[in-house]
């Protein structure tokens, strides 16, 4: 009983620490990009793109029209830095076009103004996909925690121009979303002080998450792509039973369900090597 409620301790405490370290980012960002990837053999391109009114920052590795191409969509907080050792991979650098994003309200995409809308976060991706459909690319996206809606509603905005969604312990099911104690924090005026920049939008987006999830409930069945879904069965931030709803909601594409025995929500950090396995899958 005690590990029990260690365990329930420890991970929020564990996500307001990675959340703090998110925020701690120089003011000039372009030239970080650079710096991190400095003795890599890998030179990233800073770009950035808008539409209507909604402005991103990207990461890109590779611009070859005759690769597929991987975009990765961060959870909540996050940004396009938690993808950098999968830029830096050589497999996939031989293999794919690489594409990480700041989502909307984070990193270099208007950071500290929080955008809501799961409808709003896909539509900042759709110039990107425009660029890579002039040139046929066939596209995959990976989306990990609050990043699984993002990448469902493109899916479901645009069928035709997706060919595979890999989903990592993706927050989807409204029934079973959490708003820990953390994130709350940062929603409170007496307490949005004491909470890091990126902690307080990611609560912003989190307060408004069961309302845009089933905004999403009937538009499942637009998803015509192939999809693999992984979850850890012990994952404290979001449930594992988003699996048994991913299950339902997604029985009429060809899919792949991955459970992890034992594991928690950091699947892009601790299982590198799985994701890459996956990500080879849906783009061949």
């Amino acid at each position: 009983m005690f590990g029990r409620r260690l365990k329930l301790l420890i991970l929020p405490l564990s996500w307001l620490f990675v959340t703090f370290l998110s925020s701690c980012q120089k003011d000039d960002i372009d030239a970080e990009v650079l710096e991190e990837f400095e003795g890599s053999n890998v030179t990233p391109e800073v770009l950035y793109t808008t539409n209507g009114d909604l402005s991103i920052r990207y990461i890109r590795v590779n611009d070859d029209p005759d690769k597929p191409t991987i975009i990765f969509v961060h959870g909540a907080p996050g940004g396009a830095d938690n993808y950098y050792e999968y830029l830096k991979d050589p497999a996939l650098i031989d293999s794919f076009n690489l594409i990480t994003i700041d989502r909307l309200g984070y990193g270099g995409s208007n950071r500290g103004e929080a955008e809501p809308s799961i409808q709003k976060q896909a539509e900042s991706v759709y110039p990107i996909l425009d660029e890579l459909l002039l040139d046929s690319q066939s596209v995959v996206l990976l989306g990990h925690s609050y990043g699984g809606p993002v990448i469902a509603r493109i899916a479901m905005d645009r069928p035709d121009d997706v060919d595979g969604l890999l989903f990592l312990a993706p927050a989807i099911d409204p029934k079973n979303e959490k708003f820990e104690w953390a994130g709350k924090l940062g929603c409170s005026v007496p307490t949005k002080w004491l909470t890091p920049k990126d902690m307080e939008t990611a609560a912003v987006e989190k307060s408004n998450h069961v309302n845009e999830l089933e905004e999403m409930l009937d538009d499942w069945v637009k998803i015509t792509c192939q999809v693999t879904y992984v979850h850890g069965d012990d994952d404290g931030i979001v449930p594992f039973a988003n699996y048994a709803f991913a299950k339902e909601k997604l029985a009429h594409t060809d899919m792949k369900m991955v459970a992890i025995e034992d594991g928690n929500h950091f699947i892009p950090f601790q299982e590198q090597e799985m994701v890459k396995e996956f990500l080879f899958e849906l783009a061949h």
